[in-house]
């Protein structure tokens, strides 16, 4: 859903033509979402999705649905602090990784896929026993959380080209492209982030 920064916003100011459609599966984020887009987004350009990240295909029918996004040409999907709380089937399974394989299926060639991930791999101990206890908060709740170490996160991209710099810590992923009205975020440590990021691309067919 449209957060600071939103995606539509700072899309258009690279590309006027671009095309946005958020997704959420709460109504009340969706409607607010749509008070947001009716303010300051383009009906023709810009929309918002009711469904469930767990059901790639219906999503996907959705997105069609709304005549914003072409889906036979290169999109990018957009994954951010997203895939940390866990996708659970019917049997308490997470499934996040399968169903990011099914989102790279769906993508066409050319496509790009971003995520963001946290993870208590490689960073200081004191970091990473917080995190632990933070984690331990939410496992008897609906959204129970997972820290997944950096090879995890990269397997999700399958066999995407990894755009450079490649998957790193956030404050390390192309800072310099961070525009005039960006928040000033710093850490002693590109780890004290404790988010794994990365985008790559779909290789288009032969």
């Amino acid at each position: 859903t449209p957060t600071v920064g939103n995606v539509h916003e700072i899309a258009h100011r690279i590309d006027p033509s671009t095309r946005v459609a958020y997704v959420d599966h709460e109504p009340v984020a969706v409607a607010h979402s749509q008070v947001l887009l009716e303010k300051d987004g383009d009906p023709e350009r810009h929309a918002v999705i009711n469904a469930d990240f767990r059901n790639p295909d219906k999503l996907w029918q959705n997105a069609i649905e709304t005549g914003v996004l072409d889906l036979e040409q290169p999109i990018a999907i957009l994954l951010i602090a997203v895939l940390h709380v866990q996708q659970l089937d019917d049997d308490g399974r997470d499934t996040g990784p399968d169903l990011v394989a099914r989102y790279r299926e769906l993508l066409s060639p050319g496509s790009y896929l971003a995520l963001s991930h946290g993870t208590a791999d490689q960073v200081e101990q004191q970091r990473a026993t917080e995190m632990a206890e933070f984690a331990k908060m939410y496992d008897h709740t609906a959204t129970p959380v997972i820290w997944r170490p950096h090879a995890d996160v990269e397997a999700m991209f399958g066999d995407f080209e990894m755009v450079e710099p490649g998957a790193t810590w956030t404050p390390l992923w192309r800072p310099e492209y961070s525009g005039p009205d960006a928040p000033n975020v710093t850490f002693d440590s590109p780890s004290d982030s404790v988010v794994w990021a990365g985008v790559a691309r779909k290789p288009r067919r032969a």
